[in-house]
């Protein structure tokens, strides 16, 4: 057992951190074509564990095939749909699983829509669309970073263990207008639209930078900047021990997604990492000089968020992401060059 442990530490690589063969392997959609039933898929839009793109992707890939995916996004993390009030989610699984394991003849490909969404603003609201992120009403619209360079050292590390901070202290910190790390990221607002804006599919950047080091870890994060209620990040209890399970007398609490009883000021939409050794690909390496310029194209996670009018929608540039990332421990030094970057934004119109 040893052995094939110490086998599986080397082949993950966490030196260079790669998507080599051995992660390849494991990717499963590499066999989606083999898939001969239909499926549905439930996932929260602000899972940052088992993130969207997994569920997107898998949806993409089953688009050309027989087999149908119905698709169920939500506001929240890694939880389930069955006992939040305003979707009545049991009700449609029951539908399809009558359908599929008894043979109930109860159209149920057709009855159930192809794509339902939770909105970010309107508690109990949902909304249901033919795809996601494509097709009807999905434009896309590219957003200059501005013209000049700009420049911040990564001392998040040090910072980190200063102020004692955990994973969750730093991804609240990280987007927060005043921050302990305010000097290890650069916040670039970009858009403050006059009409509620609509962000569907996969926002893309391309980003131009350099830094002073072989490698360096490159995050960003995109956000919804501006004080406001926003959705808590669990759903809250509407009733207590209100949802019957059906058996042995068993119930679980209802519950709903709605505003919190004080204002935020600033909301993660979307997030992506990527190290300035891999430009062309996760799968490939290269060596460059400290200084060198390079581009980044970084997909974020794919979202459906709802931004009102007169929100600023920001772009957030740093390094190591002390939740997600190794934690280095060399401060690096970020040169971005924002007149050769870009964020294409896909829209739903």
């Amino acid at each position: 057992m040893q052995a094939r442990l110490a086998e599986l530490g080397a082949d993950q690589d966490r030196e260079f951190g790669d998507y080599t063969p051995f992660w390849d392997a494991r990717n499963y959609r590499n066999n989606v074509a083999n898939i001969k039933c239909d499926i549905i898929s439930e996932h929260g839009l602000n899972d940052w564990n088992v993130k969207p793109k997994n569920v997107i992707e898998f949806h993409k890939a089953m688009a050309p095939l027989s087999a149908h995916h119905k698709l169920y996004l939500h506001q929240g993390q890694h939880v389930y749909l069955n006992n939040v009030l305003s979707l009545d989610y049991t009700d449609q699984m029951n539908l399809w699983l009558s359908n599929k394991l008894l043979g109930v003849d109860n159209d149920a490909l057709n009855q159930l829509p192809d794509v339902t969404i939770q909105d970010n603003v309107e508690p109990e609201t949902w909304t249901t669309s033919a795809d996601f992120g494509t097709g009807a009403g999905i434009s896309t619209q590219d957003v200059p970073l501005g013209t000049d360079k700009q420049t911040f050292t990564d001392h998040s590390t040090a910072e980190f263990k200063a102020h004692n901070d955990t994973s969750d202290g730093f991804e609240f910190n990280i987007i927060q207008p005043e921050s302990i790390y305010g000097d290890s990221r650069i916040v670039l607002p970009l858009l403050k639209p006059e009409q509620d804006l609509v962000i569907e599919g996969t926002p893309h950047l391309s980003l131009t930078l350099s830094v002073d080091a072989p490698s360096a870890i490159t995050s960003v994060r995109l956000i919804d900047l501006g004080e406001a209620k926003r959705f808590t990040p669990n759903a809250g209890l509407v009733e207590a021990a209100g949802y019957p399970l059906g058996y042995d007398f068993k119930s679980a609490n209802i519950l709903e997604f709605k505003n919190a009883p004080k204002p935020t000021q600033a909301k993660l939409i979307s997030l992506a990492h990527a190290n300035t050794q891999n430009p062309i690909s996760p799968a490939e390496s290269i060596v460059t000089a400290p200084g060198t310029e390079v581009t980044l194209e970084l997909d974020l996670q794919p979202t459906h968020y709802h931004l009102p009018a007169g929100r600023t929608l920001a772009l957030i540039i740093h390094g190591a992401d002390q939740a997600q990332t190794i934690r280095p421990t060399r401060e690096v030094t970020y040169t971005l060059n924002l007149g050769a970057s870009k964020l294409t934004l896909p829209e739903r119109n």
